[in-house]
């Protein structure tokens, strides 16, 4: 009887610990998950973003398209060899392949020795962009790699905001509106033909009117000189006109 028992014990013992060997097993092959992961700025910092917005507004008209990267990162530890991400855009996309942007690449990867990493996207200049912004939305699809458990994360209780880990949103534009730097004052009413104008003549780069970094005396500068210029032209019998075909002119400060 005591050698039946015996018996008994250690057979419940065995199937106990094959119990827990597996169970231990199932945690630790569990799949990785992925998630977007970007942020504002440079640093990184807080629960990230989930959208973006990009304007060839600022861009000298030459310029037909344009990089952009977008960041993933990975749970669990990192991986010795090269992993495959399933990223698609989304059928709720009002960018169109092609016309919008190009193709994504065929082989999106997080690199070998990596726990984040970032896939460029080539976003097209394309004409309808200057009256209607147009959304590219990607979504993260599960594969044989990762999982997408992490889905998002509540920024306002009260509102119930969230980022989004599953997709990310980019906006494509290339309307131009007035920006922060430009002085009525010295520039005069805003116009697209003008800014790009002014940009032109005084090689400036579109995006430094984007801030308040510029003095009032370079925009005091600015002005006169583009004034005196367009007064030569004028005498020269090459007057420069408006879309609405009135001649341009500065602010009445550099008159």
């Amino acid at each position: 009887m005591k050698i039946f028992t015996n018996l008994l014990y250690a057979l419940a013992l065995t199937v106990l610990t094959a119990s827990c060997t597996k169970e231990g097993l199932k945690t630790f092959n569990s799949k990785a998950d992925v998630y977007f992961y970007n942020f504002k700025g440079a640093v990184a910092a807080g629960p990230g973003v989930d959208s973006a917005m990009f304007t060839f507004a600022y861009a000298p008209e030459t310029v037909n398209d344009s990089v952009i990267n977008v960041g993933f990162k990975a749970t669990g530890p990192v991986a010795n060899v090269d992993r495959k991400i399933n990223i698609r855009a989304s059928i709720t996309s009002t960018a169109i392949e092609g016309t919008h942007f190009e193709a994504l690449p065929q082989n999106i990867i997080l690199h070998a020795g990596k726990a984040s990493d970032s896939f460029p996207i080539r976003l097209l200049r394309s004409p309808d962009l200057s009256s209607v912004p147009v959304e590219l939305e990607l979504e993260l699809q599960a594969n044989e790699n990762f999982g997408t458990n992490i889905q998002y994360t509540i920024t306002n209780s009260l509102s119930g905001a969230r980022i989004n880990y599953n997709k990310y949103r980019i906006s494509i534009s290339d309307i131009l509106i007035q920006p922060v730097a430009w002085s009525a004052a010295y520039f005069g009413n805003f116009t697209r033909k003008k800014f790009n104008f002014i940009c032109e003549v005084l090689e400036l780069a579109p995006d430094v009117f984007t801030d308040n970094t510029m003095s009032i005396q370079q925009k005091q500068y600015y002005g006169i000189f583009i004034q005196r210029y367009l007064r030569e032209l004028a005498a020269n019998g090459s007057p420069v006109l408006e879309d609405d075909g009135t001649p341009m002119a500065m602010g009445t400060s550099v008159q």
